[in-house]
């Protein structure tokens, strides 16, 4: 094995380690690189920003703060499974836009980046993730991981037509 980690790969893998960190490299290139180009008194509010967005993606479930949610839909009791976090990341969603669009207005071009980049992963590692599920509670789990990617989009997109589509949306799955 080609590796200099403890992460083991299969043989018949065709990324090798320094192949799977170089591309990790460059996406985190992609999604700090904005950070490095802000002035030296923005770092500390930069900072506090990447803070809210992971706090925020951790509880609505994006995906690289995702996996708690399968565990916890089967965990949990059939009579619950429905009702164990979609009210609440319906109403912390409303709250994400507007905290983003009033906090952080002058990052806009940042934040927005950040979160098309975590909403598409989201939609994409929730869609394809339900489909190989054999248990009905974990592929619900995924299923709301996905949905929490549709709604980022509409923040990241931003304008008054996708904060519409988002509370018509939002509406639909409380209903």
């Amino acid at each position: 094995m080609n590796t200099f980690c403890s992460v083991p790969f299969p043989r018949h893998c065709c990324c090798t380690a320094s192949r799977w960190f170089t591309g990790l490299r460059h996406l985190l290139i992609f999604i700090v690189s904005p950070i490095i180009c802000v002035r030296r008194s923005d770092i500390p509010l930069m900072l506090s920003m990447t803070l809210i967005i992971v706090a925020f993606s951790f509880k609505i479930s994006a995906v690289p703060f995702h996996m708690w949610a399968p565990d916890v839909y089967e965990g949990a009791p059939t009579s619950i499974t429905l009702h164990v976090d979609r009210p609440e990341s319906s109403c912390i969603l409303p709250f994400l836009a507007g905290y983003f669009f009033t906090a952080f207005q002058a990052f806009e071009p940042y934040w927005t980046t950040i979160l098309i980049v975590i909403s598409i992963l989201t939609m994409a590692v929730g869609t394809v993730m339900a489909i190989v599920q054999t248990n009905i509670k974990r592929m619900l789990a995924y299923s709301s991981i996905a949905h929490a990617g549709y709604i980022l989009i509409a923040i990241a997109v931003g304008g008054n037509e996708a904060m519409n589509a988002m509370k018509v949306y939002l509406s639909s799955i409380l209903s």
